[in-house]
């Protein structure tokens, strides 16, 4: 898998944290959809990203294997919706309730 930004915000450590925390979700997913194979119980989300009903319709299963899609396509939406901070400015963003929100400042 690969994930790149392509932004006019010179925010490098930000969207670093932001791919960092993607990959981790992705891994985190992957070992609850593994414990709940294992275990027999479908339902079992200890960080909150694997929700009861959840079908492997909510998958893609080519490059994002693991990764739900309504997570990468919020995390997508709500990116392209941040507003540029100001010089010295903070800025903050949570991929998932699970993760620790990312806040960085413009320098």
């Amino acid at each position: 898998v690969c994930y790149a930004f392509i932004t006019r915000f010179p925010l490098f450590e930000f969207f670093f944290q932001i791919i960092f925390d993607l990959i981790t979700a992705e891994r985190l997913n992957r070992m609850e959809m593994t414990l709940a194979a294992s275990t027999g119980d479908a339902f079992s989300s200890p960080s909150g990203m694997l929700s009861p009903g959840t079908s492997d319709v909510n998958y893609s299963r080519s490059i994002y294997q693991y990764l739900p899609r309504d997570l990468l396509d919020d995390c997508l939406g709500r990116l392209t919706k941040l507003q540029p901070p100001k010089y010295n400015e903070a800025i903050s963003f949570q991929l998932s309730p699970s993760l620790n929100a990312i806040v960085r400042v413009r320098k």
